[in-house]
């Protein structure tokens, strides 16, 4: 019996001894260590400055958690979101001359969705504990779970979330309501803003002697945010989820709510849409107001350039986004969550992603990006207003790069918004992100198609009868038809009640 407790003594003083060696050696329960560092590469979509500090901090973990625990990060941007999707999906599904899948990138919950059913990405609730997971917001959480927001399945951590605000040039709309008294407060709803914007293009047709040359006063960048939210809005859910199949049960007259505050304004002249991104139609003066990303506080102009070239220095003005009258205050949540490759990747590289992810994500790190991008941080902690605000003062001052007035204000109304406001977040579901460009496109192609036939017909009748001709029940159930029939194309079951 004692020789069989000295034994027992003896491999537990062995276990032990081969614990501290392994502390000792740099060596982690995690497989990771930093005699033997691993290497991960991380896809992104960000540019300019957001890349900018989107690689300091990759930088920074390097030097600090990764050569702690072994493991040395690498950061690629591979183009705007969807070009980033497309070689995503190609990495995982091997097409010919993909890249090999990273082992982190970023990804809307359509492409981690299409990914985590084809088995190429992990459960985060294998990673996470859940005091960990408990960390996050929980409204940006829920937008990765697979099965609704008790799931036992995670496919996307949160990074930088960003809703929709209204952006203004307040240079101009001073001037504007001071010649016509327009009133500010109209623009909380979107018959708000068809109705100061058609005052707008009025107003500046008066200030030339040509007649129905009046300007836009609005554009918006994501037609699809504008759709799925106002939906929403007006009477529930456009697509209608179930097992990660969607169906389509189109209110038309939720649709034609739609139709009337954005094609009819559009084809009227009231609003527009001109170059890539509407910050740029406001710094042309061919708007001068515009819904879009949070995160576009950094692109907002500082100045004006007239058509003689000259410019013209702007305030800015940030409103939350508008939404329909009556209806309950709806805002998109969005920005891309973070996905930890499984395909092709060891444990040992599964673990140092996540570690990646991990770091990112917490408070401290966070803020250091969201503080220059005009995102928010992730977590309960960094949201914090008072927190946030300091925090991103002192990341902001460190560098001497003070944010613009656009982007203080941005900040403000964002904080202020997720306080106010219920935050969209759509169920993914198969061929989601086909049917994301049919949202995206269709409304804003039938207008700038309409509008070239409305200026071959104004010649002798004016712009806003020729526009007429097009503002009626036949055209928009015409649309409509298109618009589900290309749904049915991807393979949706759709019907209209």
């Amino acid at each position: 019996m004692r020789n069989r407790e000295k034994s027992n003594l003896f491999v537990t003083f062995v276990l032990i001894l081969c614990l501290c060696v392994g502390l000792l050696c740099g060596c982690s329960n995690d497989g990771l260590s930093k005699d033997d560092p691993v290497k991960i590469t991380i896809w992104h979509y960000y540019n300019g400055a957001q890349q900018l500090y989107f690689d300091q901090l990759v930088d920074e973990f390097n030097a600090t958690e990764g050569a702690k625990r072994g493991i040395i990060a690498e950061a690629k941007c591979k183009g705007i979101i969807a070009e980033l999707s497309d070689k995503v999906i190609a990495a995982a599904e091997g097409k010919a001359g993909a890249e090999e899948l990273p082992d982190v990138f970023l990804a809307y919950p359509e492409t981690a969705y299409r990914l985590y059913k084809a088995g190429a990405v992990v459960n985060y609730r294998d990673f996470f504990s859940d005091s960990e997971l408990d960390k996050y917001v929980d409204a940006y959480l829920a937008e990765g779970n697979y099965g609704g927001k008790d799931s036992k399945e995670l496919m996307l951590i949160p990074v930088a979330k960003s809703t929709e605000e209204l952006f203004i040039n307040k240079t101009a709309w001073n001037e504007f309501e001071a010649a016509t008294g327009a009133d500010i407060s109209k623009l909380r709803t979107w018959e708000g803003v068809v109705e100061i914007a058609r005052q707008y293009y009025e107003w500046t047709d008066s200030l030339t002697p040509e007649p129905n040359d009046g300007k836009a006063f609005f554009g918006r960048d994501s037609h699809s945010n504008y759709f799925l939210v106002g939906y929403n809005q007006l009477c529930g859910n456009f697509f209608d989820v179930k097992d990660g199949v969607a169906e389509i049960h189109a209110d038309k007259a939720a649709i034609r709510k739609l139709w009337d505050c954005f094609y009819v304004p559009m084809v009227e002249g009231w609003f527009a849409q001109y170059g890539k991104f509407r910050s740029d139609d406001l710094m042309t003066g061919d708007i001068i107001a515009f819904a879009g990303s949070s995160s576009a506080a950094s692109y907002f102009p500082e100045s004006v350039t007239r058509p003689d070239g000259t410019t013209m220095k702007i305030e800015a003005e940030v409103l939350p986004i508008p939404n329909f009258a009556g209806k309950q205050r709806i805002a998109v949540q969005q920005g891309a969550g973070l996905v930890t490759a499984k395909q092709g990747k060891s444990k040992r590289e599964q673990e140092a992603s996540v570690a990646f992810v991990k770091w990112f994500t917490e408070p401290e790190h966070n803020v250091k990006f969201t503080a220059y991008s005009g995102y928010m941080p992730v977590t309960k902690e960094a949201t914090q207003k008072d927190y946030l605000i300091e925090m991103s003062d002192k990341q902001r001052e460190a560098i001497e790069d003070l944010p613009t007035e656009a982007e203080t204000k941005a900040l403000k109304v964002g904080l202020q918004m997720l306080e106010s406001y219920s935050y969209y977040v759509g169920a993914p579901f198969d061929n989601g992100n086909e049917a994301r460009k049919v949202l995206d496109s269709s409304l804003i192609d039938k207008s700038l198609s309409d509008i070239e036939k409305i200026k071959r017909n104004s010649a002798g009748i004016g712009r806003s009868a020729a526009a007429k001709e097009f503002e009626t029940d036949e055209n928009f159930e015409g649309w409509l038809k298109d618009f589900l029939s290309k749904f049915k194309k991807l393979g949706f079951k759709t019907d209209v009640r």
